[in-house]
C-alpha cells in the first residue's frame, strides 16, 4: 500500500524557491559524494543526479539522516511534508522520494569474490 505521505511538490520546482530544510538535505546528497558546494553545484545539467554514484550502504546512511533530521526538526517536517508527523517511517519516505527522484546510481556489485 502507497503512503499518501509526500514532499510539497512545489520545492521541486526550482533550485532558487528550495526551502531550507530542502536546502540541507540536498547538500547531505551532495556532500554523500564529495560534492560539498551546494551554492556551486551545476543544477541545470541534465540529468545532474546521475553525474555522481553511491553504494547502498551510503544510500541507507544517507536515508538515515533524512529520517533523523526530520524527526527532530518539526518545522522542517511542516515545510517538507504534506503531513508533518513525526513518524520514523513518515520521515524515511520522505527520504526515499528524493533518492528516488535524485539518488545517485548505485554502484555495479564487485565480481571480485572476497576472501
Amino acid at each position: 500500500m502507497q503512503s499518501h505521505v509526500t514532499i510539497r511538490r512545489s520545492i521541486f520546482d526550482n533550485p532558487r524557491r528550495w526551502t531550507r530544510p530542502f536546502r540541507y538535505l540536498i547538500g547531505e546528497l551532495l556532500g554523500m559524494v564529495g560534492e560539498n558546494d551546494l551554492d556551486h553545484f551545476d543544477f541545470s545539467q541534465p540529468n545532474w543526479w546521475k553525474k555522481h554514484t553511491w553504494t547502498k550502504q551510503e544510500r541507507e546512511d544517507y536515508l538515515e539522516r533524512v529520517t533523523s533530521f526530520l524527526m527532530e526538526d518539526k518545522a522542517a517536517r511542516e515545510t517538507l511534508m504534506t503531513i508533518p508527523i513525526p513518524s520514523p517511517r513518515l520521515c524515511r519516505l520522505v527520504g526515499e522520494r528524493i533518492v528516488n527522484m535524485w539518488g545517485w546510481t548505485i554502484e555495479a556489485a564487485s565480481s571480485t569474490p572476497s576472501c
